[in-house]
């Protein structure tokens, strides 16, 4: 069986995504082969409009959604834990409601959640191009609507099982994925 050494960190404090990496290298990890940035948080209800929008719910999304995971891929970089001689694949979990394309969710206004994961698209799309020179690939990959704790209140939503079974299929399959973005499906989503 093989072990994997696992990290897990709390964005909220630029801290604990140092003393991640820190701790990453501690384990004798030269390099990490894979980056799974799972961040997302939803502070508004879908029956929410503009006007329920706070500065607060804004920081609070942006910071999780967006500026977490980009300080982690920083901090990774310059442990010297990405890339290199060994690949790494950086995997980003976003969502369908951060594409600025996509008009299937118009009706779902979110305005900091759908925000905070365009942002984070746009920030894993600059990432891609300038990482892939240094033997590292990053992608966007859409759970779907999956059944969980931020979701609990809304019916229809898939099984984690179903979710994660997709986009390992979309991993593993050979398809081009630095700097795409992609749905559980293997759908490619438009940005």
């Amino acid at each position: 069986m093989l072990a994997l050494p696992l990290v897990y960190l709390a964005f909220k404090r630029r801290g604990t995504v140092t003393c991640a990496a820190n701790g990453t290298a501690a384990m004798s990890v030269t390099v990490l082969q894979v980056f799974i940035s799972n961040a997302g948080v939803c502070l508004e209800q879908l029956d929410w409009d503009m006007t329920a929008a706070t500065p607060k719910i804004f920081n609070e999304t942006f910071h999780t959604n967006a500026v977490g995971p980009f300080l982690a891929t920083q901090e990774l970089v310059k442990h010297g834990l990405l890339g290199g001689s060994t690949p790494s694949l950086c995997v980003y979990v976003s969502s369908l409601g951060g594409s600025i394309s996509d008009s299937s969710l118009s009706q779902v206004k979110m305005y900091a959640y759908r925000a905070s994961k365009a942002a984070l698209n746009m920030l894993v799309h600059t990432l891609a191009e300038e990482l892939a020179p240094k033997n590292v690939t990053s992608l966007l990959l859409h759970p779907g609507f999956v059944a969980t704790d931020m979701t609990a209140n809304i019916p229809g939503g898939i099984s984690t099982v179903e979710s994660v079974a997709g986009q390992l299929k979309v991993l593993e399959d050979g398809r081009p994925l630095n700097g795409k973005f992609y749905s559980y499906t293997g759908e490619e989503l438009p940005w």
